[in-house]
């Protein structure tokens, strides 16, 4: 799930139990800034929408922002 997700990329530290409580809210925000921030502004998602937050936890848990979590991101590919 996504708590499993948000600690192994270190932006959750909490017990991953599934629910929503302040740790993981904090943790979202962080790991979507960190995307954003390493795709050079390209990834962004509006946490503030009930819909950019769906897709965030939707891409977030089906991996698709593994690249940009663990650090490689659009640098790896020239920017």
């Amino acid at each position: 799930g996504a708590q499993e997700r948000l600690a192994a990329g270190g932006f959750y530290s909490g017990r991953v139990d599934g629910a929503f409580g302040p740790g993981t809210k904090s943790a979202i925000i962080n790991a979507a800034a960190f995307v954003k921030d390493n795709s050079y502004g390209k990834v962004v998602f509006d946490l503030s929408s009930t819909d950019g937050a769906t897709r965030f936890l939707t891409a977030l848990t089906a991996g698709d922002l593994d690249k940009y979590l663990w650090g490689e991101g659009d640098e790896a590919e020239g920017g």
